[in-house]
């Protein structure tokens, strides 16, 4: 069986810029591992069962250089998607997009690495 927390990987190109980048956004970012690489593990809350994982492209690049390339689509959700539009649009020097009424309530920012995550309006009636 599957365990409940599930962690996604993300490849960038400065590791501790990007790790700074997310920490000044909100994100609660751990201290440095080293599992055979360099990595950081950062959550959205303390109560996350979501874990993402950052490593240096290149270190990726060099072990498995057949995902290096692999980036994910993130979608976040949100109750507060004004707030945390301003909070992000305040703390990153990065892209941040308007926010988008179609398909549904939502915005887009970029990361240090030019990677885009979109953040979309959580649902009222959603479990």
């Amino acid at each position: 069986m599957f365990h409940e927390t599930v962690h996604i990987m993300l490849y960038v190109q400065d590791l501790e810029q990007e790790a700074a980048f997310f920490k000044s956004i909100g994100f609660l970012v751990s201290t440095k591992g080293h599992d055979g690489l360099d990595f950081y593990q950062m959550r959205t809350n303390a109560h996350s069962t979501c874990v993402f994982t950052l490593y240096a492209r290149a270190d990726v690049e060099r072990v498995s250089p057949e995902v290096a390339n692999n980036q994910p689509s993130v979608l976040f959700e949100t109750e507060h998607l004004e707030a945390l539009y301003a909070h992000i649009k305040e703390h990153s020097p990065y892209p941040v997009l308007e926010i988008m009424e179609q398909p549904f309530r939502h915005f887009a920012f970029a990361s240090p690495s030019g990677e885009y995550y979109a953040v979309k309006e959580a649902s009222k009636n959603c479990a």
